[in-house]
């Protein structure tokens, strides 16, 4: 089963989907190799297939025909696009943002990337896919200090910290310039829902990834 917001069903030349343990992605999507990073890489010129000796965890294009795609077993996948405008450069963004590249910012990075391009952030919109979620992402304290280093929140529990990665990359997408009503969240928790969706917390022995992917198609 593919996820996508009901809202977005309307631009009828969108391809987009958080993919799950059944659902068969594309054959056409462009990947990179993901390292927990804030590099955003331009795919207009890339072939399709995975590029391991490329690392970037934002992946941009502006091409239609073009699809990007991020892999996740827990991370947050964030799909984001600008509605077309006549004359205007098309740009659909796919995100992969686990803890690292949520305090480096990968999702502001990706949004920076369209104003670059000169899309308004307010008129973006985007979803976050289905990750882990507060009730099973505990962390150590050294990597809750590292979000309150750069004012994001956590969850301060009896035993150890938690964090809402959905809900912090959710602000950080705000805090670069989108319309909180711009932005949807998709699915539930794949540890809690490791039956539906790859959760390296819940099978860290498993390798399984799922894909969400993004582009136009014309």
């Amino acid at each position: 089963m593919l996820l996508l917001p009901e809202s977005w069903r309307s631009f009828a030349s969108l391809e987009a989907g958080f993919g799950d343990r059944a659902s068969r992605p594309p054959d056409e999507t462009t990947r990179v190799h993901q390292v927990h990073g804030n590099a955003v890489i331009s795919c207009d010129e890339l072939a399709p297939g995975e590029h391991r000796d490329i690392g970037a965890d934002a992946l941009v294009a502006t091409i239609p025909g073009i699809l990007v795609a991020v892999k996740t077993a827990d991370c947050v996948p964030i799909l984001v696009f600008a509605p077309p405008v006549p004359h205007r450069e098309r740009w659909v963004a796919a995100v992969h943002a686990g803890w690292r590249g949520a305090v480096a910012d990968v999702a502001g990075a990706a949004i920076a990337d369209a104003v670059r391009r000169d899309h308004a952030a307010d008129t973006l919109l985007a979803a976050i896919g289905p990750a882990i979620g507060p009730c099973c992402y505990e962390v150590d304290e050294d990597v809750a200090a590292q979000f309150r280093r750069v004012g994001l929140p956590t969850i301060d529990e009896v035993h150890k910290p938690h964090l809402d990665l959905r809900e912090i990359n959710r602000e950080l997408l705000v805090r670069a310039g989108m319309r909180p009503e711009n932005i949807e969240v998709c699915g539930p928790c794949t540890r809690c829902r490791s039956d539906l969706y790859h959760s390296f917390r819940a099978c860290p022995s498993e390798g399984g990834r799922q894909q969400s992917w993004i582009g136009w198609a014309d």
